[in-house]
């Protein structure tokens, strides 16, 4: 969906962006501020319409390459640094851990919920599970509107030995977070404390399955990490 439209003004070197819902116009010549405003104004990457090609004497030119690129390459940071992540297991957290099988997925409707009113929130699946299933597999419990929102999984990393096994998952989610820098702010949803360093901030532990505490302090986390902000550092590729 096409939801803003930028153009080049050759003549005064300025980039022209137009939101398309309210016909809000910015000119600036930094396609980094011009991102920062369309992101403000609701404007995604993937969304931005402009000419491929500049003719002379036409008003709506192509901006200049450099200019799209750092345009869409901006966007793209914004959308990453504001989209919570949620780091999920499954035993435990989904259904109690004794009822795995009996009641496979009881808890997942609140947790649902909960994720349905933090519509930039993104899952990745921690659960051992994720060693033999595909994603499609993964997300087949999660109603459609979420199972959307399911992006990946987290990497499998050897273990040498049962002491590897503590503080794993949070290894697995470091080199995760470490092979897409830029990530927004994350929060794992697990059952088991030794799977990570003792006091994390970033874990949510469940008493064996995911009930009102649970869906409470997640809505709170969500909620204080879902704002809008453009306040990030520019990225540059090495």
């Amino acid at each position: 969906m096409i939801t803003a439209r930028v153009v080049y003004d050759y003549d005064r070197c300025l980039l022209v962006g137009t939101v398309l819902a309210t016909g809000a116009t910015l000119e600036e010549p930094d396609p980094r501020a011009l991102a920062d405003w369309l992101f403000a104004a609701g404007v995604r990457h993937g969304e931005v319409s402009m000419p491929s090609h500049w003719q002379e004497g036409v008003g709506d030119s192509a901006p200049p390459t450099g200019d799209k690129i750092a345009l869409n390459f901006r966007l793209n940071r914004l959308e990453r640094a504001n989209a919570p992540i949620v780091f999920l297991d499954f035993d435990g957290v989904l259904h109690p851990f004794a009822d795995r099988h009996s009641r496979a997925f009881c808890d997942l409707p609140r947790l649902e919920a909960v994720i349905r009113d933090a519509p930039r929130a993104g899952i990745v699946i921690t659960s051992t599970q994720r060693e033999d299933q595909t994603l499609l597999q993964l997300r087949t419990p999660f109603s459609p509107d979420v199972a959307e929102r399911v992006i990946d999984v987290t990497p499998v990393l050897p273990m040498h030995s049962a002491a590897d096994l503590a503080g794993s998952r949070h290894r697995e989610i470091l080199a995760y977070l470490e092979a897409r820098p830029g990530s927004g702010p994350w929060l794992a949803v697990d059952d088991d404390a030794a799977l990570y360093p003792a006091g994390l901030p970033n874990l949510l532990l469940c008493e064996d399955g995911f009930r009102a505490r649970e869906a409470a302090q997640l809505a709170s986390w969500l909620s204080d990490n879902s704002r809008i902000t453009t306040v990030v550092p520019d990225e540059r590729c090495k």
